[in-house]
């Protein structure tokens, strides 16, 4: 069996064997070398068997040690309570429309932790939100991308401090927002929390601020660290009105005196 090879370092599992795929984890040999992973649900998506999905428990993180990157597509994850938290280092956390039906993504991302890259991509903000929120006040996360399919305005949630927590800088160092609503508030608490970012990207419908404003918040010396910016050419007033030529290369301009690298979408 394929599960059975040694020095595997990366396995895919899909269709079948993504349903309640830790059985088959169990099945692998290569517990010492294996370092990506990826559940991948999609084959399932439109069939009548049961959704893919995984337990993710602490017996299942200690078996597999050197685990740096996983990937979890169009499933169920049903995410265990740790007993002893220990500190991981990710690579690359990726879920793409994952569904979290029990648990916390703090469990998947112990306190203490590093994550170079989180992706999440969910169905509502709803979903997420407080997950995200979590993760970036208890760990170390270098490059956050986040995309939902419906927003509202209560978008900002999932990067202000949770309750009672200190409202601390963050060491967030690329920011990818895409159909979240972005407003004033949401570009406020950005500002607060990290100072430390080099790239923002923001892809969205539902941006409410003019080029103006975009120009003004980075004139104010906003994000310091920024040196690319990547931004829908538009703003939704309502309704969404695309900017013009001259308002573009307005906003180019300001964002050269901050030698930023502006690049619209």
């Amino acid at each position: 069996m394929l599960l059975g090879l040694r020095g595997l370092r990366s396995l895919v599992l899909g269709g079948e064997l993504a349903v309640r795929s830790e059985r088959f984890l169990g099945f692998v040999i290569a517990v010492d070398t294996l370092e990506k992973l990826h559940i991948d649900g999609r084959l399932l998506k439109t069939s009548l068997a049961s959704r893919a999905s995984i337990e993710w428990s602490e017996d299942l993180a200690f078996r597999l040690p050197n685990l740096k990157s996983l990937r979890l597509t169009e499933l169920d994850i049903d995410i265990n309570p740790i007993s002893s938290p220990v500190s991981l280092h990710w690579d690359e956390l990726i879920l793409d429309d994952a569904s979290i039906v029990n648990g916390f993504l703090l469990h998947l991302v112990p306190e203490g932790s590093t994550v170079k890259s989180l992706y999440v991509r969910a169905t509502n903000i709803s979903e997420y939100d407080e997950h995200i929120q979590m993760v970036l006040g208890s760990s170390n996360v270098h490059s956050l991308k986040y995309e939902v399919g419906k927003a509202s305005p209560s978008d900002s949630s999932f990067l202000e401090p949770r309750e009672l927590e200190s409202p601390h800088a963050l060491r967030l160092c690329h920011l990818e927002l895409h159909g979240l609503h972005i407003d004033h508030g949401i570009l406020s608490t950005i500002r607060q929390r990290f100072h430390e970012i080099e790239e923002l990207v923001v892809s969205s419908r539902l941006i409410c601020v003019s080029p103006e404003d975009w120009g003004a918040y980075f004139m104010s010396g906003a994000l310091p660290s920024l040196r690319t910016l990547r931004l829908t050419r538009g703003t939704n007033q309502p309704p969404y009105q695309p900017w013009s030529a001259n308002e573009v290369r307005v906003l180019d301009e300001m964002a050269s005196l901050r030698r930023i690298d502006f690049l619209p979408l």
